[in-house]
């Protein structure tokens, strides 16, 4: 799944330049040539792609041939002999057609680590040891459209070690055997050295080891940023080969930093309150090195209007949001009588929902049947809840990840108005009004005096206007209250305070753009206020009077 930016924030891009390293081996032979491995029920195919380093088409493509146990294996020797070390095995991935990369690391059978890297999720999801050796840690670093994957172990007192890769659509139980006979993946770069952390790579292209040397300051670059800014589909090779902008800019004590939110604003549109609001971005930032360090250097983003609060701090990360997410605070929904709510989610293909109980309901076919949305274009879901459902249950694989409480409104005297906003999230969230609300309509003016008498027969003509008014300003403004509602609404409501864009939806389904004027909200709580009602003051964003020139 996409991962988010949200840009009313600030969001920060870092590249760090290649930093000083402690003089380091791999010694795993053949590093970037599985061809010279041993094969069991494993096509492989030479330099059949790019590598990571994006300069060579040096990287190999594994294929299955079989569902029984499939890999590819090559045995190197440990530079310590028989000593129990840690070490910290590594290997460049890049899926194919499969779901999953699997390696292993063999000391004396049964001693072994494994794990396993879903694509999918972009999570190393299993990782396991046996006998005589134990998984320290493992690691996933993602660049260049490959993912290192890597896991650090204590080995056993076997004088080598060998390394096994295998593509898989099975999560791994401690074998290499699959229920698809066909499924592939793309392998470079294994290495294996000792210490407790990844390195940066050292190409070991024979049957022995390759060093490389201690340095003692980083390598500084100028670093360039190619920013890529797109509405429609997520996969745009016009936009993504054709970036936006290109920013140059020197690093400082080893680390360069870009700010990007206002750059990827400007280019998002809030057309109505059905609008998509979203934009895709796609940012490389590289220093011209051949291969570096191993972090970050392309993303892919999913970018909305949203924000983080003082207490969230700054966007620094590129961390995936989970695969499913709720794009609202509040889990307690109020609707009037006979009226429907969307309710906003941010979901992977996976994510589903139901409604009290009821049959699950893929996200995938909302994507065509949502006003603004069309295929491989919406991330925020809008799940349509009306006054008589009850609970709204937002799954992932059939799990429940969120509960939403609907509950219908006390009071159905007053017309309802419903305002919807764009929230913290970028999404647009629906909230309703059903109490007593006031509609009025403002003007301001200027008055002059002008002669009307009529020079031809000198008579005063007296159905003119002596004093003529102009209007030069006209307003409309409403004065909305909520329902009674929960305390789980409070941040919703505060949300609704510092939104940018508004819209006003009447009962007779006329939608008005308006502004919040409240400048202030004061939050409620059932231990001092025991009913909770709000009060949100708005005035349409044109004028009354259609007179723009």
């Amino acid at each position: 799944m996409e991962r988010v930016i949200k840009t009313r924030s600030p969001f920060y891009l870092q590249f760090e330049s290649l930093p000083a390293e402690q003089g380091a081996t791999n010694f795993n032979k053949y590093s970037e040539d599985l061809s010279s491995w041993v094969s069991t029920n494993m096509t492989v195919t030479a330099n059949d792609t790019s590598a990571p380093d994006g300069n060579s088409t040096t990287a190999d493509k594994i294929e299955r041939t079989s569902t029984a146990s499939s890999y590819v294996v090559v045995n190197s020797l440990k530079p310590e002999g028989t000593q129990v070390r840690t070490y910290t095995a590594s290997v460049f991935v890049k899926q194919e057609d499969s779901r999953y990369a699997s390696f292993s690391v063999q000391g004396t059978y049964p001693s072994r680590v494994y794990v396993q890297y879903d694509f999918e999720n972009r999570v190393i999801n299993k990782s396991l040891d046996f006998a005589d050796m134990s998984v320290v840690s493992t690691q996933v670093e993602e660049y260049n459209g490959w993912v290192r994957i890597g896991i650090t172990f204590v080995s056993d007192d076997r004088n080598s070690l060998s390394l096994l890769m295998s593509p898989m659509n099975d999560e791994i139980v401690d074998t290499f055997a699959d229920s698809s006979s066909d499924a592939s993946l793309y392998v470079w770069g294994a290495q294996i050295n000792l210490g407790t952390s990844l390195t940066s790579y050292i190409p070991n292209l024979s049957t022995g080891t390759s060093a490389r040397a201690t340095t003692t300051s980083a390598t500084e670059r100028e670093v360039t940023l190619n920013l890529s800014i797109w509405e429609g589909m997520k996969d745009n090779s016009d936009f993504i080969d054709n970036p936006t902008y290109s920013i140059a800019k020197n690093p400082t004590d080893g680390m360069t930093t870009f700010e990007i939110s206002e750059f990827v604003r400007d280019f998002i549109k809030q057309n109505s309150n059905t609008s998509a609001g979203t934009v895709w971005v796609y940012a490389t930032l590289s220093d011209n090195d051949t291969f570096i360090q191993p972090y970050d250097r392309q993303y892919l983003f999913l970018a909305t209007e949203g924000y983080n609060t003082r207490k969230e701090g700054v966007a620094t990360v590129y961390n995936s949001d989970s695969a499913v997410m709720l794009a609202q605070t509040n889990t307690d929904i109020t609707i009037p009588e006979g009226m429907t709510i969307n309710i906003p989610v941010y979901s992977d293909e996976e994510g589903s929902y139901s409604i009290d109980s009821g049959s699950d309901v893929s996200f995938s076919t909302l994507i065509n049947t949502q006003a603004v949305s069309s295929l491989n274009t919406e991330r925020i879901h809008n799940i349509p809840v009306s006054s008589t459902d009850s609970v709204v249950e937002v799954k992932h694989f059939g799990d429940v990840i969120h509960t939403i409480n609907v509950s219908v409104a006390d009071c159905s005297k007053y017309p309802a108005n419903m305002l919807t906003f764009v929230n913290k999230f970028g999404a647009k969230q629906d909230l309703y009004f059903n109490m007593k609300s006031t509609q009025r309509v403002t003007a301001k003016y200027e008055n002059f005096k002008r002669n009307t008498l009529d020079f031809s027969d000198l008579t005063d003509n007296s159905l003119k206007h002596a004093r003529k008014r102009v209007v030069k300003t006209t307003n409309e403004t409403f004065k909305l209250n909520t329902g009674f509602i929960t305390e789980n609404n409070a941040q919703a409501i505060e949300e609704l305070l510092v939104s940018e864009y508004v819209w006003l939806t009447q009962e007779d389904s006329t939608v008005i753009p308006v502004n919040i004027t409240d400048n202030n909200i004061t939050r409620k709580t059932h231990l001092n206020d025991k009913l909770i009602q709000y009060t949100i003051n708005v005035e349409a964003s044109a004028p009354y009077l259609n007179n723009f020139r």
